[in-house]
């Protein structure tokens, strides 16, 4: 048996390394090697340098991907921009009518989810923490503070970040990585639980874009996909007990805000058009009312079309409908809205290295999703509008942006072309999250509004100098 053993997981890893050559792909079961794990995930056979196949899960903490190994990423420091050479002007920003700040330096409080949060790469790490967008305004402001909720040095790959490998075992058209496993901040003893914040007081922390949340995480509180982010803030290991994250933010005082908590709920696991927000509550309300109340100035950022990211269109409904042999599939909405999520299975069916009978030749609920941007503009309508035109808070319109972006005849105000492709510079690899490039465009944007609005004048970020961070 002990032999038998060995030789099945011999003949596993020969195949994997002759994969290359071979015609077609074999199934095989979950074997234990030395020092990795050969599995078949769908019908697609990745391969993992850890013993414990439980640790596969943390790999997709944040956006599920065709995982196929790991990588060592060292940490080369962060480059940010200079300080601005004209003294920004943000006394309009200022909070002029709670006593308990209005004679301090200026605060600035970000909240918001997975784009808030620098989510690159498939993943949520300390580089993507300081480029993201918050922390390029608060530079942009010269800000004397400004707390983020980085990971500790050590552990600066966070959930780990994902790079493209032109490894392709299956020979599927979809786009392969690898994953981060040094230096992460994912605790050994339960991969889903994510290192804690021991940068001090949450009450000090500025910068709250957590992955994973939505207006209804705000409101409702912990969901089970953006528990790991908020337990990594908020559990009090001397208590033993969660502070309540929403109660955190209801009280936080600041001279203004930005908020934005479209970019999760719209981008699921699962599909592109199930776990949306709760678009039927004005959720989120509650924050907003405490915060112009105290006086705080702020914005809010409404929701881009999702489903035009290049994550959502690496699969063409012609060539799902091809590779399953013209069986038809049903889906509710209209076929020109179809998208068709990336995962392993669909690799699999459009792969001419596995085996035809393999294929199961039909397509999972999770695997296919559309009619999603009406939704999104009954949100923007009846949610981002209602609550800045009641509140008098002005909208940071990315749903325009993006499309100027996504349509490419978008140019930066420094001259700098944007590609929205797939391997331009404003997508990370991960085809949904912006680069630092992209990020600091988005900056902004946010920027931009806030000089039209409160008739401050801060300088806008000379995104160039972010163009070597893209990828």
């Amino acid at each position: 048996m002990k032999n038998k053993y060995k030789m099945t997981t011999l003949f596993l890893a020969t195949a994997l390394a002759l994969s290359c050559n071979s015609p077609e792909l074999t199934p095989q079961n979950i074997e234990y090697l030395d020092t990795e794990i050969s599995y078949l995930y769908g019908d697609t056979t990745r391969i993992i340098s850890f013993k414990n196949v439980n640790q596969l899960i943390r790999k997709d903490l944040v956006i599920k991907q065709l995982t196929i190994g790991d990588t060592i990423l060292p940490f080369n420091g962060v480059k940010l921009h200079g300080p601005p050479i004209i003294e920004p002007d943000s006394k309009n920003l200022k909070n002029t009518t709670d006593p308990e700040i209005k004679n301090k330096p200026i605060r600035y409080l970000a909240v918001g989810s997975s784009l808030t949060a620098g989510v690159r790469d498939g993943g949520y790490f300390n580089e993507g923490i300081q480029t993201s967008y918050p922390n390029l305004i608060a530079r942009q402001l010269r800000l004397q503070k400004f707390q983020m909720p980085l990971f500790d040095a050590q552990d600066y790959n966070g959930t780990g970040r994902k790079v493209i490998t032109n490894y392709n075992p299956t020979g599927g058209p979809l786009p392969k990585y690898k994953h981060s496993s040094n230096n992460v901040g994912v605790t050994e003893e339960n991969t889903e639980t994510l290192k804690k914040y021991n940068g001090g007081s949450v009450d000090e922390i500025d910068h709250w874009g957590v992955p994973k949340s939505d207006f209804s995480t705000l409101e409702f509180g912990l969901s089970s996909s953006d528990a790991p982010f908020f337990k990594r803030l908020l559990y009090n290991t001397k208590d033993q007990k969660m502070t309540s994250q929403y109660n955190v933010l209801l009280n936080h005082k600041c001279d203004f805000f930005t908020l934005e908590l479209g970019s999760q709920g719209w981008t699921t696991d699962q599909s592109i058009y199930s776990g949306r927000p709760n678009i039927e509550s004005r959720v989120g309300e509650e924050f907003i009312a405490a915060q112009s109340k105290r006086g705080a100035k702020g914005c809010i950022a409404n929701v881009p079309y999702f489903s035009e990211f290049p994550y959502y269109n690496l699969v063409k409904y012609e060539e799902l409908q091809k590779a399953l042999l013209n069986n038809p599939f049903s889906f509710p909405f209209d076929k020109s809205t179809v998208k068709i999520r990336p995962t392993s299975r669909i690799d699999s069916l459009l792969s001419p290295k596995v085996n035809i009978n393999l294929k199961k030749l039909e397509i999972y609920p999770h695997e296919v999703g559309g009619g999603v941007d009406p939704q999104i503009d009954y949100f923007n309508t009846n949610i981002v509008e209602y609550l800045s035109k009641k509140y008098n808070y002005p909208i940071v319109d990315l749903k325009s942006l993006y499309q100027k972006i996504l349509s490419g005849k978008y140019v930066t105000e420094d001259g700098i072309k944007v590609d929205a492709g797939f391997k331009g510079n404003f997508f990370s690899s991960d085809g949904i999250y912006p680069t630092a490039f992209g990020q600091a465009i988005i900056a902004n944007e946010f920027i931009k509004t806030l000089n039209s609005f409160y008739n401050s004048k801060v300088p806008l970020i000379p995104t160039k100098e972010y163009l070597l961070s893209t990828k």
